[in-house]
Protein backbone atom coordinates (compact mmCIF):
# COMPACT_ATOMS: atom_id res chain seq x y z
CA UNK A 1 0.00 0.00 0.00
CA UNK A 2 1.24 3.46 -0.91
CA UNK A 3 0.83 6.33 1.56
CA UNK A 4 -0.30 9.50 -0.23
CA UNK A 5 -0.22 12.91 1.45
CA UNK A 6 -2.51 15.34 -0.38
CA UNK A 7 -1.64 19.01 0.14
CA UNK A 8 -4.75 21.16 0.09
CA UNK A 9 -8.32 20.20 0.91
CA UNK A 10 -9.99 22.03 -1.94
CA UNK A 11 -12.47 20.49 -4.34
CA UNK A 12 -9.99 18.95 -6.77
CA UNK A 13 -7.58 17.47 -4.23
CA UNK A 14 -10.37 16.15 -2.03
CA UNK A 15 -12.18 14.60 -4.99
CA UNK A 16 -9.09 12.48 -5.65
CA UNK A 17 -9.03 10.98 -2.16
CA UNK A 18 -11.87 8.47 -2.55
CA UNK A 19 -10.50 6.88 -5.75
CA UNK A 20 -7.09 6.61 -4.10
CA UNK A 21 -8.66 4.84 -1.10
CA UNK A 22 -10.71 2.64 -3.46
CA UNK A 23 -7.39 1.51 -4.91
CA UNK A 24 -6.09 0.51 -1.49
CA UNK A 25 -3.85 3.47 -0.69
CA UNK A 26 -3.51 5.21 2.65
CA UNK A 27 -4.58 8.83 2.13
CA UNK A 28 -3.79 11.83 4.32
CA UNK A 29 -5.64 15.03 3.38
CA UNK A 30 -3.86 18.17 4.60
CA UNK A 31 -5.76 21.44 4.61
CA UNK A 32 -3.99 24.71 3.93
CA UNK A 33 -4.18 27.62 6.36
CA UNK A 34 -7.44 28.54 4.58
CA UNK A 35 -9.04 25.08 4.90
CA UNK A 36 -9.70 24.73 8.64
CA UNK A 37 -13.48 24.81 8.11
CA UNK A 38 -13.17 22.00 5.55
CA UNK A 39 -11.03 19.86 7.85
CA UNK A 40 -13.44 20.60 10.74
CA UNK A 41 -16.35 19.32 8.63
CA UNK A 42 -14.52 16.20 7.46
CA UNK A 43 -13.44 15.35 11.01
CA UNK A 44 -16.97 15.87 12.35
CA UNK A 45 -19.13 14.39 9.58
CA UNK A 46 -16.77 12.95 6.92
CA UNK A 47 -18.54 15.30 4.44
CA UNK A 48 -16.59 17.85 2.40
CA UNK A 49 -18.66 21.04 2.80
CA UNK A 50 -18.17 22.23 -0.79
CA UNK A 51 -18.22 18.90 -2.63
CA UNK A 52 -21.14 17.70 -0.48
CA UNK A 53 -19.58 14.23 -0.71
CA UNK A 54 -18.61 11.96 2.16
CA UNK A 55 -14.94 11.08 2.07
CA UNK A 56 -13.90 7.51 2.74
CA UNK A 57 -13.77 6.82 6.47
CA UNK A 58 -10.08 6.00 6.13
CA UNK A 59 -9.08 9.32 4.55
CA UNK A 60 -7.18 10.95 7.40
CA UNK A 61 -7.81 14.73 7.61
CA UNK A 62 -5.07 17.00 8.98
CA UNK A 63 -4.95 20.71 9.73
CA UNK A 64 -2.13 22.72 8.16
CA UNK A 65 -0.48 22.91 11.59
CA UNK A 66 -0.22 19.11 11.47
CA UNK A 67 1.35 18.99 7.99
CA UNK A 68 4.73 17.70 9.16
CA UNK A 69 3.03 14.78 10.90
CA UNK A 70 0.88 14.11 7.82
CA UNK A 71 3.76 13.98 5.34
CA UNK A 72 5.98 11.94 7.68
CA UNK A 73 6.53 8.56 6.08
CA UNK A 74 4.45 9.35 2.98
CA UNK A 75 5.53 7.69 -0.25
CA UNK A 76 3.93 10.43 -2.35
CA UNK A 77 3.16 14.07 -1.61
CA UNK A 78 0.62 15.41 -4.08
CA UNK A 79 -0.49 18.92 -4.95
CA UNK A 80 -3.18 19.92 -7.41
CA UNK A 81 -4.17 23.57 -7.05
CA UNK A 82 -0.76 25.04 -7.81
CA UNK A 83 -0.69 23.14 -11.10
CA UNK A 84 -4.25 24.17 -11.96
CA UNK A 85 -3.53 27.78 -11.05
CA UNK A 86 -0.13 28.06 -12.73
CA UNK A 87 -0.28 25.35 -15.40
CA UNK A 88 1.58 22.10 -15.88
CA UNK A 89 4.86 23.97 -16.40
CA UNK A 90 4.78 24.90 -12.70
CA UNK A 91 5.80 21.35 -11.89
CA UNK A 92 9.29 22.32 -13.12
CA UNK A 93 9.40 25.07 -10.47
CA UNK A 94 8.35 22.60 -7.77
CA UNK A 95 10.98 20.13 -8.95
CA UNK A 96 13.64 22.88 -9.08
CA UNK A 97 12.80 23.78 -5.48
CA UNK A 98 13.12 20.16 -4.39
CA UNK A 99 16.43 19.77 -6.22
CA UNK A 100 17.79 23.00 -4.69
CA UNK A 101 16.83 21.78 -1.22
CA UNK A 102 18.47 18.41 -1.91
CA UNK A 103 21.68 20.16 -3.00
CA UNK A 104 21.68 22.37 0.13
CA UNK A 105 21.15 19.40 2.41
CA UNK A 106 23.56 17.04 0.64
CA UNK A 107 21.04 14.52 -0.69
CA UNK A 108 21.78 12.86 -4.03
CA UNK A 109 18.38 11.20 -4.38
CA UNK A 110 14.95 11.10 -2.79
CA UNK A 111 15.93 7.75 -1.29
CA UNK A 112 18.46 9.63 0.83
CA UNK A 113 15.74 11.36 2.86
CA UNK A 114 12.65 9.21 2.34
CA UNK A 115 11.24 8.28 5.72
CA UNK A 116 13.39 10.75 7.69
CA UNK A 117 10.27 12.23 9.26
CA UNK A 118 8.63 8.88 9.85
CA UNK A 119 7.61 8.20 13.40
CA UNK A 120 9.03 4.89 14.59
CA UNK A 121 6.28 2.28 14.93
CA UNK A 122 7.18 1.60 18.55
CA UNK A 123 7.17 5.28 19.56
CA UNK A 124 4.61 6.54 22.05
CA UNK A 125 2.86 9.38 20.19
CA UNK A 126 2.66 12.00 22.98
CA UNK A 127 6.24 11.42 24.10
CA UNK A 128 7.44 11.65 20.51
CA UNK A 129 5.61 14.96 20.01
CA UNK A 130 7.00 16.35 23.30
CA UNK A 131 10.53 15.36 22.27
CA UNK A 132 10.05 17.19 18.96
CA UNK A 133 8.79 20.27 20.78
CA UNK A 134 11.77 20.24 23.14
CA UNK A 135 14.14 19.83 20.18
CA UNK A 136 12.51 22.84 18.47
CA UNK A 137 12.93 24.94 21.63
CA UNK A 138 16.59 23.92 21.93
CA UNK A 139 17.18 24.84 18.28
CA UNK A 140 15.52 28.23 18.78
CA UNK A 141 17.61 28.81 21.90
CA UNK A 142 20.82 28.03 19.99
CA UNK A 143 19.82 30.43 17.21
CA UNK A 144 18.34 33.28 19.23
CA UNK A 145 19.78 32.92 22.72
CA UNK A 146 17.81 32.58 25.94
CA UNK A 147 14.07 32.48 25.41
CA UNK A 148 13.23 33.96 28.82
Amino acid sequence: MTTIAVLGAGVMASALTNPARDNGHEVRLIGTHLDDHIIDSIKATRVHPVLKVALDENVQPYYFTEAAQAVAGADVVMTTSSLVRHGAGYSAKLLDGLQAWMARTGHDSVDGFRGMLAVPTDAESNAYQRAGYVAALEKAKSLYGSLV
